[in-house]
């Protein structure tokens, strides 16, 4: 789990989880055998005041017999991600397009619907509260708390990629696209000034009820990360000299890659990866992006992989 929602400020001692444990603590294996897909052997007891101490495992040397503390909703949210996460990866749903093709009633035939979709969501509240504003995506996202996750993603999926999308869309003035080329095809923005915008990534990201629904932050958050850097150039759109890659790009095969966008100074900033790559031993494939001076800042992992203590799934996009 992540450390910011710990109760405790610095990660507990052994001593001091043995010391909460003699004094009381009841020992949840039901809830330990819950924590199994972490692959960190961790066990759990309750504490008094609905909070949780979790303690490490010996799979970690380092944080073997240490701990932190959760308040019960926290760590009840988390235990059903989990469980969401381990069922949508054994059905082959750990991407955002796969999950939401999964729910969705319309699939690539969404763009042709938006209209319907944002109407009939609209239907739920006056036409002033849902005004493609930032504001009206609060109203949206209390709802979607209101019934739950997994209501909405059974009932409402498309209408919230379809409002959502609306929202985007006039926000960075672009319009609706249907990617063709991909085993399922699937909905996107496009605008002049930004990169392909998805808001089914937005969508799925909020639906997996590890943190409280905010679309309003997910949406304003999306169309910083999707702004093209004024230094950005494309290469076909410009003359501008290839330079060399530097940092961990360059320790890559040069035939590992290609270039689809440079920056102004022509250094790489994104790629294509030829095949299953590691870079700085995260294993990589597809599209990632790199900074000016080679850094990788995202990409999407070929494999399941431990960043820190929380486990990845393959395919799984990260920055």
């Amino acid at each position: 789990m992540a450390r910011k929602r710990t109760l405790n400020e610095g990660r507990l001692t052994k001593r001091q989880v043995q010391e909460l444990i003699s004094s009381g603590a009841r020992p949840r294996p039901d809830l330990s055998a819950a924590l199994e897909p972490t692959s960190l052997q961790q066990l759990v007891h309750e504490l008094e005041g609905d909070r949780y101490l979790v303690v490490f495992g010996e799979l970690v040397p380092s944080l073997a017999g240490k701990g932190d503390i959760y308040a019960a909703d926290d760590f009840r949210r988390f235990v059903r991600w989990l469980a969401k996460v381990d069922e949508d990866a054994k059905h082959g749903r750990q991407g955002s397009v796969e999950h939401w093709a999964h729910h969705s009633a319309l699939k690539h035939r969404l763009t042709a619907n938006i209209d319907t979709l944002v109407a009939q969501l609209r239907s739920t509240w006056t036409a002033d509260e849902l005004d493609f504003s930032y504001q009206s995506l609060d109203v949206v996202s209390a709802y979607v708390e209101a019934i739950g996750v997994e209501r909405a993603q059974q009932e409402i999926y498309d209408h919230l990629v379809a409002y959502v999308g609306e929202v985007l869309r006039l926000r960075i003035q672009g319009s609706w696209e249907i990617r063709r080329d991909d085993p399922q095809p699937y909905p996107y923005l496009v605008g002049a000034k930004h990169d392909p915008t998805m808001p089914i990534n937005m969508v799925w990201e909020q639906l997996s009820g590890l943190d409280p629904v905010n679309l309003r932050a997910a949406a304003a958050n999306e169309v910083r990360r999707k702004h093209k850097p004024p230094g950005l150039v494309a290469d076909a759109a410009t003359s501008v000299r290839a330079a060399a890659p530097k940092g961990v790009l360059a320790t890559l095969p040069a035939d590992a890659y290609e270039v689809t966008k440079r920056w102004a100074d022509g250094r790489p900033w994104v790629v294509i990866f030829k095949g299953d790559v590691e870079v700085v031993g995260i294993p990589c494939r597809g599209e990632a992006a790199f900074g000016r001076n080679g850094d990788l800042i995202c990409a999407t992992l070929s494999r399941e992989y431990l960043f820190g203590t929380r486990r990845f799934a393959t395919n799984s996009c990260f920055r």
